[in-house]
């Protein structure tokens, strides 16, 4: 599955809807990018990669609740 890519400043692809946090992990997983994550309002967390793709910096990014994304990866508050 692909992101919805914006074009602006940067190329920047948004996954959305059922199954965004597994189509995040595995757009990371197939192209290498190390993803990071930011907490937003409870129960929220900003899932997030920027990675060089054919010569250009993208941005990827997937909204979701932190129970999903704790599925797929391993939030700790700590590490802000």
């Amino acid at each position: 599955m692909q992101p919805r890519w914006i074009a602006g400043r940067e190329l920047t692809g948004r996954f959305e809807g059922y199954g965004a946090v597994r189509d995040f992990a595995d757009w990371c997983d197939a192209t290498g990018a190390d993803p990071g994550f930011e907490f937003g309002p409870p129960p929220e967390v900003v899932l997030y990669a920027r990675h060089l793709l054919g010569g250009h910096v993208v941005h990827v990014e997937c909204v979701a609740e932190q129970h999903d994304a704790e599925t797929w990866f391993r939030l700790n508050p700590s590490w802000l």
